[in-house]
């Protein structure tokens, strides 16, 4: 579930990572283990969640070393059967170097080197559709097409073969409740005349959210959605009599709503 905290939004990512790391801890939110985006990755805060004893898992950037020494050493070799995964109804391959990682790079990780296959194709597609109206060869974009879909990971843990993909696709159900925010919500657009209205604004919202992430949760096991399930329940009407309400018969995904929830649909309501 999310937790809510709020950063000024011109505050550089990298910057962030120590001091939301002491809040949750001066909030008794221990943090063990953190994912991060690319965009989080500095050899500073690698050393300093280190220190604290934190591990974590980040995506590595072109432009370092890490990214740069794996893919030269281990991308012609990556596609082999031992390297193979399936992962969530696709294949991926995923191989596993050590690699050293911080400010002065003399910190001990490991680099997994990434390729899924679903999105290679689709880049690969989409990278020769655009060579084609730039009129360039198959050995100007050569080089190019051997990186799609490719990407480094870095633990600061060994894992299993697979467990690396499913922990980084975690990212997706925090960018989700953004999503939420942004569209279930109406975090934006914001018309607020000062920062305490801004952050009871936010407070709501991030409210909203967690509510309706807990209700997804809960329809994970059904073929239900929150959009589809509302729509569902809003056609269930009531039939008003002198001295109670009939509800209508609920039809199968209306039982299955409120099964999900273990809320029982009564057949009459006193007025």
């Amino acid at each position: 579930m999310p937790l809510f905290l709020y950063v000024a939004g011109n505050v550089v990512d990298v910057s962030t990572i120590t001091r939301t790391i002491a809040e949750l801890k001066a909030n008794d939110v221990n943090t063990k283990f953190a994912i991060l985006d690319a965009g989080y990755y500095t050899g500073v805060n690698a050393d300093a969640l280190l220190d604290v004893g934190i591990s974590f898992m980040a995506r590595m950037k072109s432009n370092f070393k890490v990214y740069q020494n794996t893919l030269k050493t281990y991308l012609k070799n990556l596609e082999s059967k031992k390297n193979a995964v399936l992962f969530n109804k696709r294949l991926v391959y995923i191989k596993c170097v050590p690699c050293k990682i911080g400010q002065k790079e003399d910190r001990p990780a490991y680099a997994y080197l990434c390729e899924n296959m679903s999105m290679h194709n689709e880049e690969q597609k989409h990278t020769i559709e655009c060579a084609n109206d730039e009129n360039l060869s198959g050995a100007d974009i050569f080089d190019d097409l051997q990186k799609q879909g490719v990407f480094v990971l870095i633990t600061t843990h060994k894992l299993a073969k697979e467990k690396p993909f499913s922990l980084y696709y975690m990212r997706n159900q925090v960018e989700k409740i953004f999503e939420i925010c942004k569209q279930g919500d109406k975090i934006l657009p914001i018309n607020a005349e000062n920062e305490a209205t801004f952050c009871g604004h936010l407070i709501m919202t991030f409210m909203a959210s967690a509510i309706l992430k807990m209700m997804s949760e809960k329809l994970k096991k059904t073929s239900l959605t929150m959009e589809s399930m509302l729509m569902n329940l809003h056609e269930q009407q009531p039939l008003y009599m002198e001295k109670e309400f009939i509800t209508t018969e609920p039809v199968k995904k209306m039982n299955d709503a409120y099964k999900a929830f273990k809320v029982q649909c009564l057949t009459t309501i006193p007025r």
